[in-house]
């Protein structure tokens, strides 16, 4: 999967991200994606090509979200993207 991350706020900018599948993602499996970055806070949300996906806040680097079996279902590249809660998202 091809994976770019942004912060959107009153700007949007691009942030170097990482991130790493639980376990070997296959298309139409389900799995936890680990999103690494800079900037984030408790109630930032991981959108998985457009759609708000459950995320787990781990630190201000590191966010956890829960990648749906139906979000890849079909092979091929995803926007993800983190998005922070006002006032700074």
């Amino acid at each position: 999967m091809a994976l770019a991350a942004r912060i959107a706020g009153a700007s949007t900018f691009d942030i170097p991200v990482g991130a790493e599948a639980k376990a070997p993602a296959r298309p139409g499996d389900a799995f936890e994606l680990t999103v690494t970055g800079t900037g984030f806070v408790s109630g930032s949300v991981v959108v998985f090509n457009g759609q708000d996906r459950t995320t787990t806040f781990v630190n201000a680097t590191s966010l956890k979200a829960s990648i749906l079996a139906a979000d890849v279902a079909t092979a091929g590249s995803f926007n993800v993207t983190v998005r922070n809660p006002a006032p700074g998202g």
